[in-house]
């Protein structure tokens, strides 16, 4: 019989080939585990670096964007505008009475007188272009007081209304003709209808000057009684509540724009009026024919506008205004043709101490969110970049050294 030969170990020193097996198959996967990890944090850093570079590139493509590159009028809007002629006796204007376009001679008084406008954006609106809607009245110290304003009363101090649409160029301002250009006028008496018509010759801005409005520009200027564009020049500095603007000076001397729309209404608002020659105050008989004399509005006027620059928000607007009653009848004697003029509305606006305070704010609105977005985002990006790529670099050299 074959000798057999048995292993009489026990305990520790019996080794179980399948223990052993386990622990060999566990090795292998804890070595293999253990690699895929150290290559998981291999990745961290060149990762850190990508980002960190890409970061960099973003500060650096904000910050080359904004060079050189003016904002352009921002967002949506909605705010009033407030002029006022003042109440003291001094600051009062000379307007022809509304009442005694009915009567027999033609007369003045004077009044305080207060325009104001709700500015808002509307549709056409785009992140190129802004439709601005402006509606506009025109009323006494009567009116200003909390009387009803009435187109068919010339007792309760509406002297004219008006509703004004045009489309601009978010960075120049200016009016983009192929949008929208069109106005609606409302007659101070006689009740008549209103129609929207449009400004096909609008060529100058008119609620806001471009953003990055220069010292060194001459911007035009849009003036709606004539309905004519006028340059702008830069006439000096100023500060207005802390905050400092750029001060220029438009001035427009010519008969006022006879509005299609106005046609056959007989009131100066159309820019004539037809009355008999005893209407007008000091004014002869004609030699010869009938006796009616059209007599037109001629119109002078002086606004000095105070812009900040940056934002392009006119926060200020001191529109001296004299407008008088002219005569061309050929049949009266040249010096009278020369020298009549009766008031229709002489007298000085400005905005209100609320309405620039309201300006003043809305400047510095637009001043802040242009900083962030030129200045800081810029900054906050490029400094992010840098301690993502620096921590990446890090990382990468702490790994491969030894």
């Amino acid at each position: 019989m074959g000798e057999q030969t048995v292993d009489h170990r026990s305990g520790p020193d019996r080794v179980d080939q399948g223990a052993t097996d386990e622990i060999s198959i566990g090795q292998e996967a804890e070595s293999e585990r253990s690699s895929i990890g150290v290559t998981g944090r291999q990745l961290v850093g060149p990762a850190l670096i990508v980002v960190g570079v890409a970061a960099s590139t973003v500060a650096a493509v904000l910050a080359l964007g904004a060079l050189g590159t003016a904002p352009g009028i921002s967002g949506t809007f909605d705010y009033t505008v407030t002029a006022t002629t003042g109440d003291s006796t001094d600051s009062r204007a000379t307007i022809l009475d509304p009442c005694s376009l009915d009567r027999p001679v033609a007369a003045t008084i004077a009044t305080e007188v207060t325009e104001r406008q709700r500015i808002s954006s509307v549709a056409p609106t785009d992140e190129k272009h802004v439709t601005f809607q402006a509606g506009r009245v025109v009323i006494t110290g009567a009116a200003a007081q909390g009387i009803t304003a009435s187109t068919s009363d010339c007792r309760s101090g509406l002297l004219a209304a008006s509703v004004d649409q045009v489309t601009v160029d978010r960075k120049s301002a200016l009016p983009q003709q192929d949008l929208v250009s069109r106005e609606q006028l409302l007659p101070s008496s006689q009740g008549n209808s209103a129609r929207m018509s449009p400004i096909a010759d609008r060529a100058g801005v008119q609620y806001q000057l471009p953003p990055g409005t220069s010292s060194s520009g001459t911007y035009p200027v849009f003036e709606a009684a004539t309905r004519t564009t006028n340059p702008a020049r830069f006439t000096g500095n100023a500060t207005i509540d802390g905050l400092e603007v750029l001060v220029f000076e438009s001035s427009v001397s010519r008969p006022a724009a006879e509005p299609a729309e106005l046609a056959g209404v007989d009131h100066p608002a159309r820019g004539s009026i037809t009355r008999p020659s005893s209407w007008f105050p000091g004014l002869p008989r004609p030699a010869d024919g009938p006796d009616d004399i059209t007599a037109h509005v001629y119109v002078q006027d002086t606004q000095r506008i105070f812009v900040e620059p940056r934002s392009g928000v006119i926060v200020n607007v001191v529109d001296r205004i004299d407008q008088t009653l002219r005569v061309a009848d050929p049949r009266l004697p040249s010096e009278t043709r020369d020298d009549y003029a009766f008031p229709y509305f002489r007298g000085e606006l400005s905005y209100t101490g609320e309405t620039q305070r309201s300006r003043i704010e809305a400047a510095r609105e637009y001043i802040a969110d242009d900083r962030l977005m030129r200045v800081i985002t810029p900054i906050i990006a490029a400094g992010g970049g840098i301690v993502v790529l620096g921590i990446g670099v890090w990382l990468t050299r702490r790994r491969v050294t030894p």
